[in-house]
C-alpha cells in the first residue's frame, strides 16, 4: 500500500483497507496463478478441473477443433499463454495451450467458454 508491504495478508481470505483514502494512493497486488488441479470424483473420476491462479480454465471448441467428448488426456500442467487465437470473437480473456498426449490442447478462461453458444468442458481427461 503506497510502497509499504501490509502484513496482515492471509490466503483464502479478505483484507479489509479501512483508512481515508486520499488522491494519488496506490495498491498493489501479488497474486499466485500457479496452475493447480481439481481432481473429479465419482461421474468425473479420470478426468480435472484445470486453474491457473483462481482462473477456472475451460476447453472451448471455437478454439481448437477436437470433439468436446472425446478430447485427449492432459499430461502435465505445463501451461503456455497462446495468442493466436486471442482475436476470437468474442475475444477470451486468457488463452493458454496445455500438453496432452497427442501434442498441445488449447483452452480458455471459463468466464469466455461457449460465449458463442458453442460446446465447452471444464472437467478434462487428466493423468
Amino acid at each position: 500500500m503506497n510502497g509499504e508491504r501490509v502484513d496482515e495478508v492471509s490466503s483464502g481470505t479478505y483484507l479489509t483497507l479501512d483508512r481515508e483514502w486520499r488522491s494519488g494512493d496506490e495498491v498493489r497486488l501479488s497474486l499466485d496463478f500457479s496452475p493447480r488441479v481439481w481432481a473429479g470424483e465419482r461421474e468425473a473420476a479420470g478426468k480435472a478441473s484445470i486453474y491457473r491462479g483462481p482462473l477456472l480454465l475451460a476447453y472451448d471448441q471455437r478454439l481448437s477443433a477436437v470433439d468436446p467428448d472425446d478430447l485427449p488426456r492432459i499430461t502435465g500442467l505445463g501451461l503456455a499463454r497462446v495468442d493466436e487465437n486471442a482475436d476470437r470473437d468474442p475475444r477470451p480473456l486468457l488463452v493458454v495451450g496445455a500438453e496432452t498426449e497427442g501434442g498441445s490442447l488449447t483452452l480458455c478462461d471459463f468466464a469466455s467458454a461457449g460465449a458463442a453458444g458453442n460446446p465447452y468442458r471444464t472437467w478434462l481427461p487428466f493423468r
